[in-house]
């Protein structure tokens, strides 16, 4: 019996998405990465982090934000300007000072988007996690970070808190 293969569909950039692809990440992966996180978040509220850690809490901001930014759907736009602010913030006092702490200023809206990565972690396809892991990875070869206001467009950015 010959073997089936896939044939690819005219206009079509990439392959099929894969079963694995089209399911959430598995529960052990999922626990991982949000432990990883909420680590990096206790560590810099305690005043015990480090450049390294702000980075990745900053990563998981960009990253949430791109994932409801491909569903159209953007659930905490104010969030995640304020999370975003507050943690480049704390990067800036952090290289200016050794102290790498989280302000309380940002720290409720750090952890709405740390919430919602949680719930992206066990209820999203795979596919979408790595789309935006690319899509980060993409903005940062250029050489800059992304800016959620102007992604946004907030009407008034200075209104929201810093």
């Amino acid at each position: 019996m010959p073997i089936k293969t896939k044939k690819r569909v005219p206009g079509r950039k990439s392959a099929p998405l894969s079963r694995t692809d089209l399911l959430p990440l598995g529960a052990a992966r999922a626990k991982v990465l949000s432990l990883t996180t909420h680590m990096a978040l206790a560590a810099v509220r305690s005043g015990h982090g480090d450049l390294t850690m702000l980075g990745e809490l900053l990563r998981t901001v960009y990253i949430v934000y791109f994932i409801c930014e491909a569903e159209h759907h953007i659930p905490l736009p104010e969030d995640f300007i304020n999370a975003e602010r507050c943690l480049k913030a704390s990067m800036d006092v952090g290289e200016a000072e050794g102290l790498w702490k989280i302000g309380d200023n940002g720290m409720d809206s750090l952890e709405a988007v740390m919430a919602l990565h949680d719930l992206q972690l066990v209820n999203k396809p795979s596919y979408r996690i790595d789309q935006a892991k690319d899509q980060l990875r993409t903005v940062l070869d250029k050489g800059v970070f992304p800016d959620l206001a102007h992604h946004l467009k907030i009407a008034n950015p200075a209104a929201i808190t810093a």
